[in-house]
């Protein structure tokens, strides 16, 4: 099933996306976590104009999903995990070219359609009804700081029975998007977007969390000269100039 779910994954997208530019030749198929969706786009896309023969090629999910998939042999050549560990698993399994490299600081959002409790305080949502949609713990970066910052709030026992869980921090933008859940813990980098819904968002206390270091790795794929080229694209101040707009920290940041 996991070897079934990239293959179908990377079917979908290159048949969805067509060639970045006309006479592209080479087809970088990058892993990225759920919270790189639109960021990605634009990467890819002005990485283009310098490399016109390379096509990025996205699948998204969760950190530890796609980390699961590479282990266990699908074919990326490149990987943009929402944290350090499950690049440093795959860099100790002898998977990458070259050492990993951390691209950005990740930011958590409480974000509702309207107004938020107590101005956007965590332990507010202790007092409230409505459901609450946050990715999944187990395999989710983004989920797992939103547990810890609801549990440093002191509100996870009490809101636990009014969770929504979803398979990635994109999914949990979906669920909050359609009105699924009154509040939604998420990455600053979905909802910062021209098609997210307005609401109110308010950014999460960043010592409620462990910091949500992002780092990448070039895979030993088929096509690790266009990855190296494209992390370091990443890296340059152009890269991390996109990376700012979409609420990300730069590299060299910490809270």
């Amino acid at each position: 099933m996991v070897n079934l779910n990239w293959r179908l994954a990377l079917l979908l997208v290159m048949l969805v996306s067509g060639p970045t530019t006309a006479g592209a030749t080479v087809s970088l198929r990058v892993a990225a976590a759920s919270n790189l969706r639109y960021a990605m786009q634009v990467l890819g896309q002005r990485f283009s104009r310098t490399n016109p023969e390379v096509q990025v090629v996205a699948v998204y999910g969760s950190s530890g999903r796609l980390y699961r998939q590479i282990l266990h042999g699908a074919p990326f050549d490149l990987f943009f995990s929402a944290d350090v560990a499950h690049v440093e698993r795959l860099h100790q399994a002898g998977k990458g070219e070259g050492l990993p490299k951390v691209y950005a600081r990740g930011r958590l959002v409480l974000w509702s359609r309207d107004q938020l409790p107590g101005g956007g305080s965590l332990a507010a949502l202790g007092v409230t009804t409505g459901r609450l949609v946050l990715a999944n713990p187990e395999h989710a970066p983004y989920g797992r700081a939103a547990r810890q910052a609801l549990e440093k709030a002191g509100v996870w026992s009490r809101i636990r029975s009014r969770l929504i869980y979803a398979e990635n921090i994109a999914q949990a933008a979906q669920y909050a998007q359609g009105g699924a859940a009154s509040f939604a813990l998420l990455a600053q980098s979905l909802i910062k977007t021209p098609e997210f819904p307005r609401g109110h968002a308010r950014l999460v206390d960043e010592g409620l969390y462990d910091p949500l270091i992002q780092s990448a790795l070039v895979l030993r794929g088929d096509n690790p000269s266009a990855a190296r080229r494209f992390l370091t694209f990443v890296l340059s101040e152009e890269g991390q100039a996109v990376l700012r707009e979409f609420g990300f920290g730069s590299t060299g940041e910490r809270p």
